[in-house]
């Protein structure tokens, strides 16, 4: 039996309305990561580091004496606008990482265009900031973030809500540890 296009409306309605609802409960939750969840909310790394307490990268471990700095990171939740020291943290490391592949692309790199994409009013982030390791202004150093956004699933017919993830950085010191998996465990969760 097909349903009649009043039917096929009200459905169509209330879908549109559940997402919504949710949408708006996503975006207006001030912490996503609920107790259930501290199981994942914590890293242990080891960091490489070169003899003099120096950050290395790996490309240079060959030339330099190396040591395992074995530490536990918190991942947090934070939500657009950041303070300007973590926005800063996070425009840098997408900086380190992407400039040379976005300067070679068609588009180039536009870091103010990528400023306002991380200052969205519902910009979401999970950050890796390592307490121990400071930078010169006493701050702990970012190691890693994801930009994700509770989005629909299509602009035109939307049928569900998701979390959309823009983008995810890890720096050179973070790499290969396994935050980027963590990150991307937590937001699957979520």
């Amino acid at each position: 039996m097909s349903k009649s296009k009043k039917q096929l409306r009200k459905e169509a309605t209330l879908l549109v309305n559940r997402i919504r609802r949710n949408l708006q409960h996503a975006n207006e939750c001030k912490q996503p990561l609920s107790s259930s969840l501290s199981a994942f909310t914590s890293i242990q790394v080891n960091l490489q580091r070169g003899e003099g307490g120096k950050d290395e990268s790996a490309s240079s471990a060959t030339s330099t004496a190396m040591k395992n700095d074995a530490r536990n990171l918190e991942i947090e939740f934070s939500k657009s606008p950041l303070p300007d020291n973590l926005l800063n943290s996070c425009l840098n490391l997408f900086q380190e990482n992407m400039s040379e592949m976005y300067k070679k692309s068609s588009w180039g790199l536009n870091m103010k265009e990528k400023e306002d994409e991380l200052t969205h009013e519902n910009a979401r982030y999970l950050l890796v900031v390592d307490g121990e390791n400071k930078d010169d202004k006493g701050r702990g150093l970012l190691l890693a973030f994801a930009h994700f956004r509770f989005e629909v699933d299509d602009d035109d017919q939307p049928t569900q809500e998701v979390l959309y993830l823009y983008e995810i950085q890890i720096s050179q010191l973070g790499q290969r540890n396994g935050i980027g998996k963590r990150l991307m465990q937590i937001m699957e969760i979520m």
